[in-house]
């Protein structure tokens, strides 16, 4: 392994016309000995972005709340990892109550025995923290994830699921709802359930809806109905159309939620179980109104790992994904493999507008997406190369516009935005595309400029490419007369 010997911030930004739009941008930052993640974003009203995460150093074995400031163009204007020693920890999201900026996040007592605590913190004009709430948790639970947001009384509301110190296989749903002005607080831990990955406030204020996974040994998704008490008071279940295991929700309209997991469809023949994303529009209620399925064609596609949907102002969303996802090495987020971002907008009515794919060159795990007020995206990710790297991660994040482009660099082509992607590459016998676009072509030409396979390809396409020689290909995507994407494959024996 090359250990990485220097720091390096790389901007890359792309102004649009119009000078009061906001204009896309990537942003790496590489930072040697140290593993960062952000997991959350705000936009601020004057345009700019606060990021969020933490920088974990493994020589001391410690995590680092982390907060990054960007201008609109990205480019970074503090970049702040706070010490509040002896606690090591992040934040894990950025919420704001009546106008007064607030991170949230999780620290761990090294001096004590280890004991957890979760705590809210208001920002100063500058950005820093003043003060720290804490809340602390039994001494027998770990923090394993968790999201907050604030409900329309003031409260904080943080949820996710711990695990038991004893056992850390046994995780169990959490709920902490926190009124900071009567200092009040509610605690509860949901024993009969594993998993809650997402939370909203119900629209008649009376309680919240959780989106759990693993009831009573019941692997399955479900929706929980929790009164403003933090009773339960019925299940939903989406038993055979959401069967996977991360899932998130938002408000898609005045009655009705969209919600985002991963399928998992075992029904397929041979090979075996197929994977991908699936989106529903849901009465709360009573009835699933519809669903579109999303890359489901192999066992490699997987959600965004934290927030997977956002809402856009003209009620269509943002779904992001990860593409080529490795479910087994370094528990998915260290990988000998090359993989995507990916990034779907679709309609009112769930029609797919749009899929979009970004990096291909190294490994890229994404975690949040976030629509932003000129109608585009960000979407918060990390990108790792085994090569010069030893489980350690580097921030990258890319704002796209509305139709999901980014412009890159002669130095960096592995960052544009593609319409479809060719994979495995370099291959062998079988490549398979995967793309959004309809009735389109693939042409693939030799060194010699011959056309060797013509394919029609919709959506997911395998293409038998046993009877090539090795080499380097040429190909391109057509549809209607136009190039929708190019590039170079290898054929290797």
């Amino acid at each position: 392994m090359i250990k990485k010997k220097f720091l390096l911030l790389a901007i890359i930004v792309v102004w649009v016309g119009n000078s009061k739009a906001q204009p896309e941008f990537l942003l790496n930052l590489t930072h040697p000995e140290t593993d960062d993640v952000v997991y959350d974003t705000k936009e601020l009203s004057d345009g700019t972005f606060l990021f969020v995460g933490r920088t974990f150093d493994w020589a001391t074995s410690c995590k680092s709340p982390l907060l990054i400031k960007t201008d609109f163009n990205g480019n970074i204007e503090s970049y702040k990892q706070y010490n509040f020693s002896p606690y090591s920890g992040d934040f894990f999201n950025i919420v704001e109550k009546s106008g007064q900026i607030y991170v949230v996040g999780d620290l761990i007592d090294t001096t004590n025995a280890g004991i957890n605590r979760f705590f809210i913190s208001e920002l100063n004009s500058n950005y820093d923290t003043t003060s720290l709430h804490f809340f602390i948790l039994p001494d027998s639970l770990d923090v394993t994830d968790a999201m907050s947001f604030v409900d329309s009384s003031g409260n904080f509301i943080i949820f996710g699921y711990l695990c038991n110190k004893l056992n850390i296989y046994q995780n169990n749903m959490f709920v902490y709802k926190i009124n900071m002005n009567s200092k009040q607080t509610q605690f509860k831990l949901f024993n009969d359930i594993m998993f809650c990955y997402d939370m909203v406030e119900r629209k008649e204020r009376k309680g919240f809806y959780a989106f759990i996974f693993g009831r009573s040994e019941k692997n399955t998704n479900e929706m929980v109905r929790l009164d403003s008490s933090l009773n339960i008071q019925s299940f939903f279940s989406f038993d055979q159309i959401l069967e996977g295991v991360h899932s998130s929700a938002k408000w898609f309209s005045d009655t009705t939620l969209i919600c985002v997991s991963e399928i998992v469809h075992s029904n397929y023949p041979a090979p075996g179980v197929k994977r991908g994303i699936t989106s529903i529009i849901l009465n709360p209620e009573d009835t699933i109104i519809s669903q579109t399925d999303i890359e489901v064609n192999d066992t490699l596609t997987f959600p965004a790992c934290r927030d997977i949907i956002s809402v856009n102002g003209d009620n269509s969303a943002y779904i992001g994904g990860i593409k080529n996802f490795d479910v087994n090495g370094g528990g998915g987020y260290w990988s000998t493999y090359k993989s995507w971002f990916s990034l779907t907008r679709l309609d009112k009515d769930l029609n797919i507008i749009w899929t979009k794919y970004y990096g291909g060159d190294a490994y890229y795990v994404l975690w949040t997406v976030k629509a932003t007020s000129d109608g585009g995206c960000l979407l918060l990710g990390t990108r790792y190369d085994y090569l010069t790297q030893n489980e350690e991660r580097d921030i990258f994040i890319i704002k796209v516009d509305e139709n999901g482009n980014v412009t890159s660099v002669k130095d960096n082509p592995g960052i544009m935005a593609k319409e479809a992607i060719l994979y495995p590459n370099p291959g062998a016998n079988t490549l398979h595309i995967q793309t959004a676009l309809k009735d389109a072509t693939l042409e693939m030409y030799d060194a010699n400029g011959r056309l060797v396979v013509q394919q029609n390809i919709n959506e997911t396409t395998s293409v038998n490419t046993s009877a090539l020689n090795q080499g380097m290909y040429f190909y391109r995507i057509m549809q209607n007369g136009e190039v929708k994407d190019s590039g170079k494959w290898v054929k290797q024996q």
